[in-house]
């Protein structure tokens, strides 16, 4: 496994990291396993069904209610937050600006944090990012197991070299 972060983003990567108390390496992680890094993923989610105040943010931004309820259901940018998840987390400007790294972290890191606040295990955490809720099966194993695995093998690279 190779991993490189550019200089500028691993900057960005701290910084927003280091606002809400969180491992840059845990964040970077999840920015590579969600983008590959790449600030302009973007990904329709059609089972995505939690839109938040979609009258409200269209009337805002005058665009159609149909046109807030379809970008709300799109993963954006580095660490792919969904446009519901940020507009239920007080996010009210345009979802295409969630391509700036910056205020793609800022959300991604402040959706993290719940996550880790909500679960006593960094893994259940890490699955919850991903799926909202932690879902463990009867054997103990988590419904999105084989994601947390890759965030985890990927954290554990970072923080080696």
């Amino acid at each position: 496994m190779q991993i490189k972060i550019e200089d500028e983003l691993k900057k960005q990567i701290e910084e927003a990291s280091s606002a809400f108390y969180i491992d840059w390496y845990l964040v970077a992680s999840i920015c590579y396993i969600e983008s590959a890094f790449n600030k302009d993923a973007l990904r329709f989610e059609p089972g995505y069904r939690w839109t938040c105040k979609p009258e409200h943010y269209a009337r805002l931004h005058h665009i159609t209610i149909s046109t807030e309820k379809a970008l709300q259901m799109f993963s954006w940018g580095l660490m792919q937050v969904m446009g519901g998840t940020v507009r239920d987390l007080g996010y009210d400007g345009k979802l295409q600006d969630l391509l700036d790294p910056k205020t793609n972290l800022y959300y991604g890191c402040l959706y993290l944090k719940h996550k880790i606040e909500l679960y006593s295990k960094i893994e259940d955490a890490i699955a919850a990012y991903n799926a909202g809720v932690a879902i463990r099966d009867l054997n103990n194993n988590l419904k999105n197991q084989m994601y947390v695995d890759k965030v985890m093998t990927v954290y554990d690279y970072l923080r080696r070299v």
